[in-house]
């Protein structure tokens, strides 16, 4: 079973593709950046396009994504509320919204990993959203 972790994070979905093993270990396969550079239609289209050729070769069971504050000193960009649009269209993979709290919760407790070796640092939290997703 293949999840996606998705950070949407300044303009880019930082993308972690897990596969979970037979006896539950969450393996990494695959990180990527798709880019969306600006909120008009070409770019949204392409972002989209990018997204779901790594659906296709891939077929996750699940994508999971950050829930981002809408509101506040810490909110989100606008390009961000385009990504989470986007993502949620897609119709090939059910797509979940995992909150901050329950990633820390998940990682305190020892039930996911924290990172995957290899993996560059700005692939961690997508990583653990992933692994939170073959829970």
């Amino acid at each position: 079973m293949f999840v996606f972790g998705v950070e949407l994070k300044a303009s880019n979905a930082i993308v972690v593709v897990v596969e979970k093993t037979n006896d539950g270990e969450c393996m990494g396969k695959e990180y990527k950046k798709i880019p969306l550079n600006s909120t008009n239609q070409e770019d949204a289209q392409s972002f989209r396009d990018l997204f779901v050729a790594l659906i296709d070769q891939y077929s996750p069971s699940k994508i999971v994504i950050n829930s981002r504050q809408q509101k506040g000193e810490y909110a989100a960009g606008a390009v961000t509320f385009v990504m989470e649009g986007i993502l949620l269209t897609l119709n090939q993979a059910n797509v979940t919204s995992v909150a901050g709290a329950t990633v820390r919760a998940k990682l305190k407790s020892g039930v996911i990993q924290t990172h995957c070796d290899g993996y560059p640092k700005y692939t961690e939290k997508a990583f653990q959203l992933a692994n939170v997703g073959c829970l």
